[in-house]
């Protein structure tokens, strides 16, 4: 999950920081699974690295949840791409430290394809239960789009 605050920015790629380097205030990167945490953080801490953004950028590891408790926010854009069944809580966490006109950007809202032929995978499942849970949302206006895997956007009314 990264959450930003004052410009919108993707982790994972060190071009990208280096082009909004001097946009961003705050930058967090919360790692779920504490076997990916391990390589997935020290791949992140590279690129900042690289970026020199060690000061701006902040990389938590740890349960999700319970690390998006400790932020106060305001967020400008938060993108979830995490444990599919949590993407609900992480919604509520993350609205209620949103700006108004904040953006919230889950990935993977298509699931090759399997949220029009639903299973009984929990992923799936889950996926379904945000999309229609953020498309009734009145706190959010919401669009879905079909880039890659999908994007769900709920920006904060």
């Amino acid at each position: 999950m990264v959450l930003v605050q004052a410009a919108m920015m993707s982790v994972g790629s060190s071009p990208l920081l280096q082009f909004w380097r001097d946009g961003i205030e705050y930058l967090s990167g919360m790692f779920e699974d504490p076997a990916m945490t391990l390589e997935f953080s020290a791949k992140a801490r590279e690129h900042v690295a690289l970026a020199g953004m060690q000061d701006r950028i902040t990389i938590v590891e740890g349960p999700a949840a319970a690390s998006l408790a400790k932020f106060e926010g305001p967020f400008d854009l938060a993108f979830i791409d995490a444990d599919k069944p949590g993407y609900a809580t992480y919604f509520e966490l993350v609205l209620e430290r949103m700006r108004p006109g904040g953006l919230v950007v889950f990935d993977n809202s298509l699931y090759s394809g399997a949220v029009l032929d639903p299973t009984d995978d929990a992923n799936t499942q889950a996926i379904m239960a945000v999309n229609d849970l953020v498309a009734a949302d009145d706190r959010v206006e919401t669009v879905l789009v079909n880039v890659g895997d999908g994007l769900l956007m709920a920006r904060k009314r």
